[in-house]
């Protein structure tokens, strides 16, 4: 199935964000730094409510990652989606019933 409009249009703003690249370098190396030390950090101390959401064909974040935080994060809940890739298209609604529900109050989420 295709994307719809609204994916579409997250789809053309997010990768606007990211021109040009070299001014996301710094922030990527944060990142890939933190993922590498992944198994170091305290997991089990985290004791908020915590939902991770994943899509198995998702090359940037293997949703092995998914499985691993919320494996160690007490009472977390996972979400996992077959496909979708990084932002979950083809999943927008279904992310943000998600969304909805763990958070409960919707007035303060973004549309």
């Amino acid at each position: 199935s295709q994307i719809n409009q609204e994916e579409r249009e997250f789809v053309d703003a997010v990768s606007r964000t990211f021109l040009p690249v070299s001014k996301r370098y710094a922030g990527w190396l944060n990142d890939s730094k933190n993922i590498s030390q992944l198994t170091d950090m305290n997991l089990e101390s985290i004791d908020v409510p915590t939902l991770v959401i994943s899509a198995k064909d998702d090359n940037l974040a293997p949703h092995s990652w998914s499985e691993y935080l919320s494996g160690r994060i007490h009472g977390a809940r996972l979400v996992t989606f077959e496909t979708g890739g990084h932002v979950l298209l083809r999943h927008t609604d279904e992310v943000k019933e998600l969304c909805r529900q763990f958070f409960g109050d919707t007035r303060t989420l973004s549309p």
